[in-house]
């Protein structure tokens, strides 16, 4: 065998062993986009494999990264605990991808926020149905919405003999420094009984009927 036919064969080995160390550890990355709900929201992103995990990223609000094809974990918080922490887990594979973080306000939060105006609420509520105040108990109250303008509560039926009462759910919307009934009173909402109320305020609204 030739010396040049050697040469040729000893680089055509070399170029595939390069070639195939590139395809097996320089992973190809993805364009990934991570969209919150709300505004002044962070996370961190890390990459589960097995038991390990280990941390990817920091981000501030919405961004868009490049990431391998795995699986992922990201963990959504806030300043001043105004969101409920929240984990997701998403999984990048062959191609580009979305990811939309759904956050819930704090019990905190909604507590120290609704108080602000709760006397507002309740002569706004109770004038338009004083039953609520004198026939049912109130139960549970949320807020929703991009920037808190969105209120919900749970009022009960007093017991009566053979039933134990159905829970009602009202939604207002914030205007200002006031609030605005925006259905009445009833067991479920949705998006065929009720109107210009986001699906999410429904939903998170509903659960307040799970106790």
């Amino acid at each position: 065998m030739s010396r040049k036919r050697i040469l040729l064969i000893t680089a055509g080995a070399s170029l595939f062993i390069i070639l195939l160390a590139a395809y097996l550890f320089i992973k190809p990355s993805r364009q990934v986009s991570i969209n919150f709900d709300r505004d002044n929201l962070s996370a961190t992103i890390s990459r589960r494999s097995g038991k390990s995990i280990d941390k990817v990223a920091d981000i501030n609000n919405s961004s868009t990264l490049r990431l391998a094809d795995g699986n992922y974990t990201i963990k959504t918080f806030s300043k001043n605990n105004v969101i409920k922490e929240n984990t997701t887990n998403f999984t990048v594979k062959d191609k580009d991808t979305t990811v939309n973080i759904r956050t819930e306000y704090s019990q905190a939060f909604i507590t120290s926020e609704v108080n602000k105006y709760r006397k507002n609420i309740e002569s706004v509520l109770f004038a338009k149905y004083p039953t609520l105040k004198t026939g049912y108990i109130f139960r549970q109250e949320t807020l929703s919405g991009k920037n808190a303008e969105w209120y919900a509560a749970a009022y009960q039926e007093k017991a009566q003999a053979k039933n134990s009462g159905d829970s009602y759910i009202v939604i207002m919307k914030k205007n200002g420094n006031s609030w605005n009934i925006k259905n009445r009173p009833q067991i479920v909402n949705t998006i065929h009984n009720t109107s210009n109320i986001p699906e999410n305020v429904l939903e998170d609204a509903n659960k307040l009927t799970y106790f």
